[in-house]
């Protein structure tokens, strides 16, 4: 007869044998997928020679035909398979660059043959050439062994190689837009996006006139050189002698909570009221600041270097802002960052989304850029492109978007991956501008997936997993994406 012990051993040694079966069991599947991985690309591959080949003797037909149109579509995937090509270099207008690149200042596309005959033809014979790379892609697509981005690298490769098959276009995230095949979430920005930024004007225009108020007993300690107050279901505002209008501060700052929910597609929350005093000076906004009992010596330094602050007990604002303008968007900043934190968890730690948010919400609801966060230390005494960028930045004449472009085109254009992981502490004037035009793109053109991604910020979740889980995309894609979307708004925003 078994002892208790004896059965307890015996368990034991099946549990053991069973972890191990199961071990086997993981691994083998791991190698599993790594082979079928590893033999889906290696198929994918195996096709990108042959099809150089084939579209090489395309171009070559197509030039006996006067297809010019549809011999520079084929040059373009062949450059694609064989970035060495002389000849589609040559024909595509390539010249060599610095470092070794290949560079293009000026290239128009011909026009398409008047022949519907011939040109039909050439699309026949196009999609026969590339028919195997195709079905290779699709079985890579399918493959979720094979990474994200290998799967949607050979998926924009084949786009330009079959650059009028519908269905590889859809697979690439494209759409029609007139005769153009465009991203889309630029057709999405074009035409919603519009919409939305229309709206965060009327939410601001909508806002009723606050009532009229006097400081009271909680107010009296932090009030000096008193001017007027206002006074709505989201805020109470005191304005001081020199400062701005209490009246537009209560307005912008209740209009928040509306811009906030319609740009995030998420419903309105009830308004969580918080003071604001408002200073003609930096040093009366500091003298009274310093009395609030919520704050210490250290605390009182580091408000030193800012325009605005709350108080560490996070019911009181100061702003002591230089002018009405700057001071009125603090006061929406303000309301924004409180609402990002309080139901999204996204704070200053998550900088790109701080910082893109009230961006994109100051230029949408009161046109300016005059409040960011970014270290000014060695930008404002900067000599070269990066000093004059920054300047720029500071100035209201000139347009984000535009500068975004100007940035894009440059070497100085940020990581991405490194943009996403910065506090506003830590963020240069490029990451800012970066930031600005990320949000910008997943607020105007996928406003579906926003609030979701936002919410994964503020749960910590990873850059790399967000972007896959509620894009599709790597942070690479991601990158390459937004570029070409700003490229496509702009050229068809003139």
């Amino acid at each position: 007869m078994m002892t208790n012990r004896g059965w307890m051993r015996s368990l034991t040694l099946i549990g053991m044998g069973t972890l191990a079966a199961t071990g086997a069991l993981v691994v083998a599947d791991g190698i599993a997928c790594v082979q079928a991985a590893e033999s889906t690309v290696a198929a994918w591959r195996a096709q990108r020679g042959p099809c150089a080949q084939r579209l090489e003797e395309h171009a070559a037909w197509c030039a006996t035909q006067k297809l010019r149109r549809e011999r520079h579509e084929a040059y373009a995937g062949l450059l694609l398979l064989r970035p060495d090509h002389a000849k589609a270099r040559r024909v595509l207008k390539y010249v060599a660059g610095p470092n070794g690149t290949w560079v293009r200042k000026s290239y128009r596309v011909p026009g398409r043959s008047r022949d519907a005959a011939k040109a039909q033809e050439a699309g026949r014979r196009l999609a026969e050439v590339a028919s195997l790379l195709r079905e290779a892609t699709i079985a890579l697509r399918d493959d979720q062994s094979v990474s994200l981005l290998d799967r949607g690298r050979a998926v924009a490769e084949l786009a330009v190689i079959l650059p009028n098959d519908e269905e590889v276009r859809a697979w690439n995230g494209e759409v029609r837009l007139g005769k153009h095949w465009v991203l889309r979430e630029t057709a999405t920005a074009l035409k919603e996006g519009k919409v939305l930024r229309a709206d965060m004007l009327q939410i601001l225009a909508d806002q009723s006139q606050p009532n009229d108020i006097e400081p009271d007993d909680d107010d009296a300690p932090f009030v000096k050189k008193f001017a007027d107050g206002s006074e709505n279901d989201a805020v109470r505002v005191l304005a001081m002698r020199g400062a701005a209008s209490s009246v537009e501060a209560a307005r912008v700052f209740a209009a928040a909570h509306g811009a906030f929910a319609r740009a995030l597609g998420s419903p309105p929350f009830p308004p969580m009221r918080v003071r604001v005093f408002l200073f003609g000076s930096k040093e009366d906004g500091l003298e009274v600041f310093a009395k609030h009992p919520s704050v210490d010596e250290a605390y009182l330094a580091w408000a030193r270097t800012l325009a605005s602050v709350w108080t560490p007990s996070g019911d009181v604002i100061f702003i002591w802002a230089s002018d009405e303008p700057r001071a009125i968007e603090w006061c929406l900043r303000q309301a924004l960052q409180m609402h990002l934190r309080q139901t999204l968890d996204v704070n200053a730690k998550r900088g790109w989304a701080y910082e893109g948010m009230g961006q994109w919400l100051s230029e949408t609801m009161l046109g300016s850029h005059l409040s960011w966060y970014v270290r000014r230390d060695g930008y404002t005494n900067q000599s070269g492109a990066r000093g004059e960028r920054f300047a720029r930045m500071l100035d209201p004449k000139h347009n984000w978007f535009e500068l975004g472009l100007e940035l894009a085109s440059t070497d100085d254009w940020p990581d991405l991956r490194i943009v996403l992981g910065r506090d506003v502490n830590s963020m240069t004037a490029e990451d800012v501008l970066a930031s600005y035009l990320l949000t910008r793109f997943l607020l105007e053109g996928r406003p579906d997936d926003a609030h979701a991604i936002l919410s994964d910020v503020g749960a910590a979740t990873a850059p790399d997993a967000w972007c896959a889980n509620r894009l599709g995309l790597s942070l690479e894609q991601l990158d390459a994406r937004l570029r070409r979307w700003m490229s496509e708004v702009a050229s068809r925003a003139r």
